[in-house]
């Protein structure tokens, strides 16, 4: 009786033990963490990589660069002289510049579809439109036509005043002169000290004094010009380049 008993007391504790187990084994499977997924580093950790991103940021800077340094421009010019595929040319006022030309260059100097850089004329003017660079101060051309009439821009000293036939001889400091032709249509100007332009006239130009013409070479006759505005300045006076080569009749 006593051997019954104590195998129903242990049962009934390996009952209980059983019991009690369950629930924490379900709570610890339950409980188990799931792992996350870990975030990725954006920044490349490879040599080559970084050379490479290196090498870009270098090549849009140099572009930027690049950019800065060039702009479209066009000028009106005379050709002096021609060298293979570069020019130099005279511009209207007096400044001697280089203009490159290359395979992309278009020629409208004439009828002919195929004209080039041999058709070109030496003392001939033509309109030069391209990319100027800044930094070596030459237009790389892009095109170049014929240009029928272009006024010409002269700055020197009154060195007479013609008052029967409205002329005035001018000399640039170069020692160059001109014969200015003064007509109805001319408008003269005075600029003040300011710098303002004040309505003038033909009776207000002297000897000595200085002016800037505008105007158009005679076709015969380039040392003859007619002008289209004539501006004298009330104080500045010519240079002292302009005043050697004056010579004033008593």
């Amino acid at each position: 009786m006593k051997n019954k008993l104590n195998v129903k007391l242990l049962s009934t504790l390996l009952f209980a033990t059983f019991v009690f187990l369950i629930p924490s084994v379900s709570y610890a499977v339950t409980k188990t963490p799931t792992p996350t997924a870990r975030p990725s580093n954006s920044v490349p950790e490879n040599g080559e990589e970084l050379e490479k991103i290196q090498k870009i940021k270098d090549i849009v800077a140099s572009k930027v660069a690049e950019l800065n340094l060039v702009e479209k421009r066009g000028i009106i010019a005379k050709i002096t002289e021609v060298s293979g595929m570069k020019l130099t040319v005279t511009d209207i006022k007096g400044n001697i510049r280089q203009i490159d030309i290359d395979e992309l260059t278009k020629f409208d100097i004439s009828d002919d579809d195929d004209a080039g850089i041999s058709d070109l004329k030496k003392g001939s003017s033509y309109s030069f439109i391209g990319i100027y660079n800044k930094e070596t101060q030459r237009l790389l051309a892009r095109n170049i036509n014929t240009v029928n009439t272009v006024p010409t821009y002269f700055e020197g000293a009154i060195e007479s005043v013609n008052e029967d036939d409205f002329q005035i001889v001018i000399v640039n400091a170069k020692g160059e002169k001109k014969t200015v032709d003064i007509q109805s249509s001319t408008k003269t100007s005075l600029a003040d000290t300011g710098g303002e332009l004040i309505k003038s006239g033909f009776s207000k130009l002297e000897q000595n004094a200085r002016v800037l013409v505008i105007g158009f070479p005679d076709k015969k006759d380039n040392t003859l010009l007619s002008a289209i505005r004539v501006i004298h300045f009330e104080d500045v006076p010519p240079s002292k380049e302009m005043q050697s080569h004056i010579k004033i009749e008593n």
